[in-house]
């Protein structure tokens, strides 16, 4: 009895439902509901730039929206597609026209037409994908397109991309046949003609591009026509700008535009002072100073537009310092009078592993400077140059140019005095305590430096000459680089050189060529000095 009584109870309602339901159900249900307007994969997940404006967009044939209606005894959601006839049908409520409606004009009468029947439902309606849309592409850029699909939200540069793509893969076949470069000629991106509605207006897509201009590329309406163009006017744009170069010329195009387009004044600009040189006819040119309102200046075609840069501008002179110093690293210069020594100091000091008697200075700046004295020396035969010329090249391979060195306390100290130069790169040298003993000794090598020790400590340290020596010897001071003769008393300094010259082996076979040759070029000149005597 109690379940009779439960089911009295449902009965109506399920009676309700279902015979309700066939009413929305429509038989265009199905067909609306697949989606069968087919975007294509590229279109239906394209992805959008900006939300869609409902203030703005106009809806049309082949939008798709999702219909939502709810009540007190159903819940219906349905996709939806736009008519060709821009009729939006919604199944058991009917036909509503909306071709060419604001969106958000469309949510609106869409929920009063659903009101006026079912006046306790609550209706939502959202744009679900956006309508596919027919442009023609026109213009002489040698390249033929016509009409063009796309999505109602892309935008005009999209299309100059499809464009710029096609005259590019033309350009590309018909390179090998092209007998000069310069007649592949560009598309222009600052001059597109947009026609709507027998309206023209001129798109400038660089004002997009480098500004950001979403304004200079609007989205497409259906039976727009774009009108593509060649560039064939340009200005040149050089010195303080960040992009030099040529830019394309559009007319009434005003000095101020013309720098934002280049990417803006670099820092070192002098912004107050631009020079323009301007045609005066087709050879002679005058010269336009603008100090002020680059905003309101006018450009003309071909002017050169020249920005002036501040020399050295916030150009900081270093130099650096390396080595035995507390403190090693590159440093500004700031007073163009401090000496090396106060360098030094500023740097900590000398290290206790430095080596006080020992600087080295190169100065790289020096160093890449042209020697126009070698230069000149190193065009001449070799077999012409002097004495004095072979000296030079001798002496400056012997040397790199922009280099101070010094191993000697004296020396040292007085570079210490010196003012620092931008380019020095200063290396204190870390302290070596030895001497070296090579050629004809028993031990040649290396030995450990002793202020009090002579020379002829140190060769009894090398175990004394051996029996290939010979009475050639001098010694090579590390301070200077220099020779100086032989002496068992001599006080030496940490890094000199002693060598001791031992006999050479000679081939007697060779030394008896050698011998011989002497001998007939002798004789050969005897003959010739008789015969001259006696004719």
């Amino acid at each position: 009895m109690k379940n009779y009584k439960k089911l009295l109870i449902i009965l109506p309602f399920t009676l309700l439902f279902t015979f309700e339901l066939p009413r929305l159900i429509d038989p265009n249900i199905k067909s609306q509901s697949s989606n069968n307007f087919d975007f294509g994969s590229k279109e239906s997940s394209l992805a959008l730039d900006i939300s869609v404006n409902p203030d703005i967009y106009k809806v049309g044939p082949g939008d798709i929206f999702r219909f939502n209606m709810v009540s007190t005894s159903k819940v219906v959601t349905l996709s939806l597609q736009v008519t060709p006839t821009g009729v939006l049908l919604i199944p058991a409520i009917g036909n509503i026209d909306i071709d060419g409606l604001i969106l958000n004009d469309v949510y609106q009468k869409v929920k009063e037409f659903c009101i006026e029947q079912y006046p306790n439902a609550k209706i939502n309606l959202n744009l679900e994908k956006v309508k596919q849309i027919k442009i023609n592409v026109v213009g002489a850029i040698g390249i033929k397109i016509g009409q063009i699909t796309l999505s109602s939200t892309q935008r005009v540069s999209d299309i100059f991309e499809i464009v710029q793509n096609k005259l590019n893969e033309k350009n590309n076949n018909e390179y090998i046949e092209l007998q000069n470069q310069d007649e592949i000629r560009l598309i222009s991106s600052r001059h597109i003609t947009l026609l709507r509605n027998g309206n023209k207006k001129n798109i400038d897509l660089d004002q997009f591009f480098i500004l950001g201009n979403l304004d200079s590329n609007p989205n497409l309406l259906p039976n727009d026509i774009l009108q593509f163009h060649l560039i064939d006017k340009y200005i040149s744009v050089y010195g303080g700008v960040i992009n030099n170069g040529e830019i394309e010329y559009l007319e009434n195009d005003y000095l101020g535009n013309i720098i934002k387009l280049t990417g803006g004044f670099t820092i070192d600009s002098d912004s107050n002072f631009i020079e323009i040189t301007r045609f005066l006819d087709d050879f002679n040119t005058k010269k336009i100073i603008v100090t002020n309102k680059i905003n309101s200046f006018k450009i003309n075609e071909n002017d050169h537009i020249y920005i002036r840069r501040i020399k050295n501008y916030k150009v900081h002179d270093l130099i650096s310092i390396d080595g035995e110093v507390n403190f090693p690293g590159i440093y500004s210069i700031s007073n163009s009078n401090t000496t090396i020594g106060e360098l030094i100091d500023k740097c900590g000091g000398v290290t206790q592993n430095g080596d006080l008697k020992s600087i080295i200075i190169n100065n790289i700046l020096i160093e890449q400077t042209e020697d126009s004295e070698l230069r000149r020396i190193l065009q001449i035969p070799s077999e012409n140059r002097s004495i004095t010329e072979l000296a030079y090249i001798k002496a400056r391979n012997g040397i790199t140019k922009g280099l101070i060195k010094s191993s000697n306390q004296e020396f040292t100290n007085s570079i210490y005095n010196f003012t620092i130069s931008s380019g020095d790169n200063i290396i204190i040298p870390r302290k070596l305590n030895y001497i070296e003993v090579i050629g004809a000794v028993q031990n040649p090598g290396r030995y450990p430096f002793f202020s009090q020790y002579k020379t002829i400590d140190y060769l009894e340290l090398a175990g004394g000459l051996n029996e290939n020596s010979t009475k050639n010897k001098y010694i090579i001071k590390y301070s200077t680089g220099q020779r100086y003769p032989f002496s068992i008393n001599d006080k030496l300094e940490s890094g000199d050189i002693i060598f001791i010259a031992e006999k050479l082996e000679y081939n007697s076979w060779t030394r008896f060529k050698d011998w011989m040759a002497i001998v007939s070029q002798v004789a050969t000149t005897i003959i010739v000095i008789q015969n001259i005597v006696g004719n």
